[in-house]
């Protein structure tokens, strides 16, 4: 067992913190409300959660409506609005239940208590992050090479740390090459593969963007705990902001918003 600021290792299995919470709060709601009803109530919470965080960027999460639900229902990507959603699962069982059970409040603060587990033992991540000595390698979108120095990429930005093996870096890649072309400060990083690899994967998904690679150095600087992540850069190139997982597009939104507020110079002491 490996504790990281992303993610539980347990062996081959990576959980991220956040789903972790989910896991353990879940369990603990099934398995100590009494109420029939409890499952459904959960599912109710589930989906609202989901739904009030997408349907504000509903036209951005895919071009299609089918690819819209699929990211929707993609539960390692995207937000959640717990308080939307507890007040849903309340809702449903207030309007199914004839009396409200003492035994359904302690489930409800069990399920608090468990959700809270796992973010009181995360590590914090290291404050300084020291890669200004850390070469990476530039692939181009026409599958050119050089070496580079990681201090020279273009801050603020957002990182992406990726791999041609992984297939929650295959879902986002559409996302994050739409960004590039829009001349958005998104950097890919890929996980230490062959050069030559990295081009032709990118190139059979059609997407022309250029990408670096690493050689190891930097994926142990930002504590890279699973594939992929993301990370936000200030204009020092320390880590601003942090996600493990894919992201849609709101999310690359999201991150990109933080990164160019980091972008403005700070204003003069009084």
């Amino acid at each position: 067992m490996n504790l990281t600021p992303d993610a539980l290792h347990l062996g081959p299995l990576v959980l991220a913190w956040d789903r972790l919470a989910l896991l353990l709060a879940l369990g603990t709601w099934l398995g100590t409300a009494p109420s029939r009803h409890a499952g459904t109530a959960a599912l109710v919470a589930l989906i609202t959660a989901r739904l009030a965080a997408a349907w504000p960027h509903w036209a951005e999460l895919a071009p299609t409506f089918a690819g819209r639900v699929l990211t929707v229902l993609d539960v390692r990507a995207g937000e959640w609005i717990w308080p939307a959603g507890v007040a849903a699962g309340l809702a449903y069982l207030l309007t199914h239940l004839r009396r409200w059970p003492p035994a359904l409040t302690r489930g409800l603060l069990l399920s608090a208590v468990a959700a809270a587990l796992p973010l009181l033992l995360r590590p914090a991540p290291q404050s300084t992050l020291n890669a200004d000595h850390v070469t990476v390698t530039w692939v181009s979108g026409a599958g050119e090479t050089a070496t580079l120095p990681f201090a020279d990429l273009p801050r603020p930005a957002v990182v992406n740390v990726w791999a041609t093996w992984c297939g929650p870096c295959r879902a986002e890649l559409p996302v994050l090459a739409r960004a590039l072309a829009a001349g958005e400060p998104v950097v890919l990083i890929n996980a230490g593969e062959d050069p030559a690899q990295v081009h032709a994967f990118l190139s059979g998904l059609g997407v022309q963007a250029p990408t670096f690679v690493d050689g190891g150095e930097l994926r142990q600087a930002l504590q890279v705990s699973g594939y992929p992540s993301t990370f936000v850069l200030d204009r020092a190139g320390q880590v601003a902001a942090r996600h493990l997982g894919p992201v849609d597009a709101p999310q690359l939104q999201a991150l990109l918003r933080g990164a160019s507020a980091l972008s403005e110079p700070s204003p003069p002491a009084p």
